[in-house]
């Protein structure tokens, strides 16, 4: 993530950024570590200072054990380096409040200015600092006042920088003069120093730091930032803040994965068909027509050719060699669309990949499912001939049509009035037609299958015009695909143009997410479903560890629904994210570990093995980790193994335990079904081979009907009394 960052940053020397931001980072997430329980912040950015000093270079680049401000001491003979200095911060000014708009006597306002000066300084004094830090004024007076103490000044200090100060170096910030009285804390620090830095890359040539170094590295550090101009650090700051966030989230989870027992999983593999469609971003960009923007199923109008002028290239090229260089073309741009989110890391975790919009991934599988459907189709026709023409010549011979018989059938007669049936048998003249009507034959060329009977196929198509549905399927299917594919390619179209720009690891660290809480017996939820959104580690998330033991807390508050007056221990609240499933249940449980209970134990139970892992006490690092963060990870549960004797999946074959003041607290993790809504095409789909199908009973009908006729009338033809004839009319008939 930091290599990506500081690529599409266009960073010049972008090996050596990455080596000195490593160390830097590697720093900043081992010793700082914010205080969550007395009320510091989850972000660690906001103890992490950056400072930009232009010039220089980039290895100059420092980590500082402390908290650096733009500042320099008020007069030039003041100290500008101290060894274990007592630091002092003041809120209020140190200057004498003249009455405005009012006429009175210079002389005696002057010695009231200097007897308030001198008795204020006087108290500060008192306490004994080495440095004091003003936000507002300090008139000249008093800074002579403190200079002759020994003491150094910094005036018009910003307030967030003082209380930066009073966090790295523990030291009360004093409001009012009469907190003076109250003996206040003074903060304390290793070493301050004062430094310059003139380069013609800084603004006005010249900065001056005020370092407060060596203070507890819990509290606040410090990067210092050197080695480009103001724009090109100004970058390296951005990035710098960012990844900070990134280090100390790793930290925590590397910690959970060992507190849960469970091995830290590889980095995720992409899957084999995105690595396909990647792999034709490498190949040729192939040529696409003038005429790409028309529609391929819409024929063309050959126009005259002009003499000196060729014909159009769309005229002379095959239609589907047209359609190929078309679907290549939008394969590659359909590549190109999903290429930053295969490879772009989004996620602060190393062992989570997201998975691409929606919209994204199905034209991508639609187009490769349709890709391969018109391959294999292209194959077999072209085994087909070139098996036809390897076939050695035979002689030429004349067609005979084959004697035809028509087995027995069964006649129902309209006119029999008993409605009983008579079985008629006989056969057709030996010699075929030797040609069928052109309207019948026209009608006969679209039928299909049979309808089910069980003759033979030579005696129930004597014509040989019935077709199979199997040979229409895959066309048929390749046509539904194709519609499917153009919905499918609107539909990524209008996200593209949505989503212009690549995505960014900074607007993925967050997750959304259904909610609802529900009581064990009844069906309808106690709280309805809704949309919860948790910005990691950002004002409305909380740590894994608050939000377990404010669980074990509010176990014996009532439910907040009218309708039940149960206890919240025996409520069960469900998170839905993608089609993952989380059930959190509690249960009265004694602690596994006694003496333990205000801890938080963990531990784990596999479903498949009914095998339960070792119960671990949660450490720091994993009860500081963003709650939304560990909602992540059980979202998109990475692949991994149990680390004990389970050999299954760590995330959805197991269910996870906390165990807080004689609680369990269980994780279900569960897979989904996802539905979704699909709108009516606007044009009307018909199978083909449901119309061969429909067509093949009709002509099967038809014919059986033609058979009972002639059969009726041979039957009639033999059954003829010739005797009733004259001898010399049985010759004519």
């Amino acid at each position: 993530m930091l290599q990506q960052a500081i690529d599409r940053a266009e960073l010049p020397r972008p090996d050596e950024w990455h080596r000195v931001l490593s160390k830097l980072l590697l720093k900043v997430s081992t010793n700082v570590n914010p205080h969550i329980p007395a009320g510091d912040s989850m972000d660690v950015r906001a103890f992490v200072k950056v400072k930009k000093v232009p010039g220089g270079k980039i290895s100059d680049s420092e980590y500082v054990d402390g908290i650096v401000i733009t500042k320099n001491v008020a007069h030039k003979a003041m100290s500008r380096r101290l060894v274990n200095p007592r630091i002092m911060l003041l809120t209020f000014p140190l200057d004498f409040q003249r009455v405005e708009n009012q006429y009175i006597s210079l002389q005696p306002i002057l010695a009231q200015e200097r007897n308030y000066l001198r008795m204020l300084t006087q108290r500060v004094i008192d306490v004994r600092p080495h440095i004091v830090l003003v936000e507002r004024s300090a008139s000249r007076i008093a800074l002579e006042y403190l200079l002759d103490a020994g003491i150094a000044v910094a005036r018009s200090v910003k307030l967030s920088a003082i209380h930066q100060v009073a966090r790295c170096t523990q030291a009360d910030v004093i409001a009012s003069m009469d907190r003076l009285l109250s003996e206040p804390r003074l903060g304390r620090c290793a070493e301050f120093q004062i430094k310059s830095f003139e380069h013609e890359l800084i603004p006005g040539r010249r900065k001056t730091l005020m370092r407060f170094e060596g203070c507890q590295k819990d509290f606040g550090c410090t990067l210092i930032l050197r080695g480009g101009d103001t724009e090109t650090l100004r970058k390296v700051k951005v990035i710098a803040d960012f990844m900070a966030l990134v280090a100390y989230h790793l930290k925590n989870e590397v910690i959970a994965y060992s507190d849960e027992h469970n091995l830290f999983p590889p980095e995720p593999a992409m899957p084999t068909e995105y690595r396909e469609l990647l792999d034709t971003l490498a190949s040729p960009q192939p040529t696409t027509p003038s005429s790409s923007s028309r529609t391929l199923d819409t024929p063309t109008t050959p126009t005259a050719s002009t003499p000196g002028r060729s014909r159009p290239l769309q005229e002379e090229e095959d239609e589907r060699a047209v359609q190929k260089r078309e679907a290549a073309r939008l394969t590659r741009e359909i590549a190109l669309s999903l290429e930053p989110y295969l490879t772009t890391a989004l996620s602060a975790s190393a062992a989570i990949r997201y998975p691409p919009p929606a919209p994204l991934a199905k034209v991508a599988g639609l187009d490769r499912k349709l890709a391969h459907l018109r391959q294999s189709r292209d194959d077999e026709e072209a085994a087909q001939i070139l098996e036809e023409e390897t076939k050695l010549p035979d002689a030429p011979k004349v067609a005979v049509l084959p004697e035809i018989e028509i087995p027995s059938v069964v006649v129902s007669d309209a006119s029999d009035t008993n409605g009983s049936s008579t079985d008629l048998s006989g056969s057709l003249p030996s010699t075929a037609p030797s040609s069928l009507p052109t309207s019948q034959a026209s009608s006969t060329l679209l039928t299909g299958t049979t309808s089910g009977t069980s003759m033979a196929e030579a005696t129930r198509d004597p014509y040989r015009v019935l077709c199979k549905p199997e040979d229409f399927a895959r066309e048929s299917t390749i046509a539904t695909i194709e519609h499917d594919h153009a919905e499918q390619v609107r539909l990524w179209e209008w996200y593209a143009r949505r989503h212009a720009n690549p995505p960014r690891p900074e607007e993925y660290q967050t997750v959304t997410f259904l909610s609802s809480m529900g009581c064990e017996g009844q069906e309808k939820p106690c709280v309805e479903p809704k949309l919860d959104t948790i910005s990691f580690y950002q004002d409305g998330d909380s740590t894994v560890g608050q939000y377990l033991e404010n669980l074990a807390v509010e176990a014996v508050t009532r439910c907040p629904s009218k309708t039940c007056e149960r206890l919240l221990l025996h409520h069960f609240r469900l998170f839905v994210h993608g089609d993952r499933r989380l059930q959190l249940a509690m249960d009265p449980f004694p602690c596994p570990s006694p003496g333990h209970e205000d801890c938080i134990i963990t531990w784990s139970y596999c479903r498949e093995c009914g095998t339960p892992s070792p119960t671990t006490i949660l450490r720091e690092e994993t009860w500081r980790m963003s709650w939304g963060s560990y909602l992540e990870h059980c979202f998109y549960p990475p692949v991994g193994k149990a680390g004990f004797t389970c050999p299954h999946d760590a995330y959805r074959d197991q269910i996870r335990y906390f165990a807080h003041r004689n609680l369990a607290i269980r994780i279900h993790n569960e897979s989904i079904d996802i539905y979704e809504p699909v709108r009516p095409s606007i044009s009307l789909q018909v199978k083909v081979e449901t119309k061969v199908v429909l067509k093949n009973r009709e002509y099967e009908n038809a014919l059986q009907k033609n058979t009972a006729f002639f059969d009726s009338v041979l039957f009639r033809l033999r059954a003829f009394d010739y005797d009733i004839v004259q001898p010399e009319q049985v010759r004519l008939l």
